[in-house]
């Protein structure tokens, strides 16, 4: 029954029927009603993760746990005790997500139908947008984000239709982290089909995902989707060859996207450099506290905008305890899962585990290098992503 109720919870956080629906969902509450009854079904395996030994056999878990420290003791060195109470109970709510995640995908069948599930529910995310893009429906939740796009030719700006979702997704950037995610789940589930017919079927939704990417025209998107694919090649090929592969192949990808996303490092609308004068703004004003940092939420207030760099973020509002902590989740994660090859029973275990090692590796490479042009520390799919690696390990 719990694994039933988190994947609901899972569908109203990704979904948001309540944002695509408002007035016909007006007041039921949803999120709270469903999180709620997880938590009710769910809370020996919570607490029981929270013991000592547990904790000892859980490195990620103690990051998470680590950085929500960091965030609150950020803001209860400045003396801010209602602030940080505040943020305890916001922040609070994305980390019981991850505990929740761990408690119940706790098994390797859990983490097969679990990956299955998140395909889907990005498959109808996708289908929601294109349905919109091409005008055979209408949600006021996906209305396009109109840029405007300098043509290389003539010199001329014009607006250019950048397709997004809603929620948690409403900035094309984030989209694409969740299409990115969608793309190496797809592989990983192929990865363990049983038959020809199965291993075709798990491809078509990496075609759907990947051109529902370009339409996005992030250039932050294709780079996540670059870093993900490099660390799969790696992986899956070994050191040498991954990375040869990877040098002939990945060049390709953004070219293949073309537009916006072709223009890495060269267009004239490019932000880079001015994302990096925020980056070393930030840190200047680090200085006054290395050790804990300038406060939660205290970037944008300062600099008058977000880092655009969640692992900058995290170090300069949360200093070198916090940035540490948020920086081991996928530094550990990477390195943990990529290390269960040197473990004897690791490869006596679940075969099916054993082939999706790559993929799984590529989920929080590829979300890990979209963080690199987001801030993004402290919302739910940070943590599904976490809670992927972490779930897989355990």
């Amino acid at each position: 029954m719990n694994f039933v109720l988190f994947l609901l919870l899972n569908v109203v956080l990704l979904l948001r029927p309540d944002d695509l629906f408002p007035e016909q969902l007006a007041g039921l509450r949803v999120y709270l009603v469903v999180i709620l009854l997880c938590v009710l079904f769910s809370a020996p395996q919570i607490l029981a993760q929270l013991s000592p030994g547990a904790l000892a056999d859980r490195p990620i878990t103690v990051g998470v746990l680590g950085f929500y420290g960091a965030s609150i003791l950020s803001l209860l060195v400045k003396g801010w005790l209602g602030v940080a109470l505040d943020w305890a109970g916001e922040f609070g709510k994305v980390v019981l997500y991850y505990l929740l995640f761990v408690a119940v995908v706790n098994t390797p069948s859990r983490f097969r139908v679990y990956l299955g599930f998140l395909v889907g529910v990005i498959v109808i995310l996708a289908i929601l947008t294109l349905l919109q893009f091409n005008d055979i429906i209408y949600l006021e939740a996906l209305k396009f984000i109109g840029q405007g796009v300098v043509d290389m030719d003539t010199g001329l700006a014009s607006d250019g239709q950048r397709l997004r979702a809603h929620g948690l997704f409403s900035d094309p950037n984030d989209y694409c982290l969740i299409l990115s995610t969608g793309i190496f789940c797809c592989l990983a589930r192929r990865a363990i089909a049983l038959d020809v017919f199965q291993r075709v079927l798990w491809l078509v939704p990496v075609g759907l995902f990947g051109y529902t990417i370009t339409l996005t025209q992030s250039r932050g998107g294709i780079l996540c989707l670059m870093t993900g694919l490099f660390a799969m090649f790696a992986v899956r090929f070994g050191p040498k060859k991954g990375v040869f592969l990877a040098a002939l192949c990945l060049p390709a990808v953004p070219f293949l996207a073309g537009g916006r996303q072709s223009e890495i490092g060269v267009s004239g609308n490019d932000t880079s450099g001015q994302r990096v004068m925020y980056w070393a703004e930030g840190f200047m004003n680090l200085r006054e506290n290395p050790i804990t940092g300038i406060g939660t939420n205290e970037f944008a207030e300062r600099i008058q905008h977000v880092a655009h760099n969640s692992f900058v973020h995290a170090y300069v509002e949360t200093g070198l305890i916090g940035g540490s902590f948020f920086f081991g989740l996928f530094a550990f994660s990477i390195y943990f899962v990529r290390n269960l090859r040197f473990e004897p029973q690791f490869w006596a275990a679940d075969g099916d585990l054993v082939k999706m090692r790559p993929y799984v590796i590529a989920i929080v490479a590829a979300f890990a290098g979209g963080l690199f042009s987001l801030s993004r520390n402290f919302v739910i799919p940070t943590y599904l992503i976490i809670g992927l690696a972490s779930s897989y390990l355990c």
